[in-house]
């Protein structure tokens, strides 16, 4: 997964990532879920959230997600289907 930072503070992000489908002739759903990092709690709270779907073998998957005024450090959750999140690095936004 990749997740880019549009320009300058425009708070704009973008994660990407390609999704497989073990059974083509399924749906597939899919879950987003941009975290920020709480220091008081010391754990990853849900920011925003998106699902999606698709029928097929593979998809790449976008997401596009807006922060505003919320300086901290971040991260993007993908869940497929039954499966286990997929982590991207985290980021930090600051302006």
């Amino acid at each position: 997964m990749s997740v880019v930072a549009g320009d300058g503070c425009a708070r704009s992000y973008a994660a990407h990532s390609l999704l497989v489908n073990p059974e083509p002739g399924q749906s597939l759903r899919y879950g987003w879920r941009l975290a920020r990092w709480s220091p008081a709690t010391e754990t990853w709270r849900t920011y925003l959230r998106g699902h999606d779907g698709f029928v097929g073998a593979e998809r790449t998957a976008e997401w596009r997600a807006e922060i505003t005024g919320n300086a901290g450090w971040y991260r993007v959750e993908l869940t497929a289907g039954r499966g286990k999140a997929v982590t991207s690095e985290r980021f930090q936004v600051s302006c």
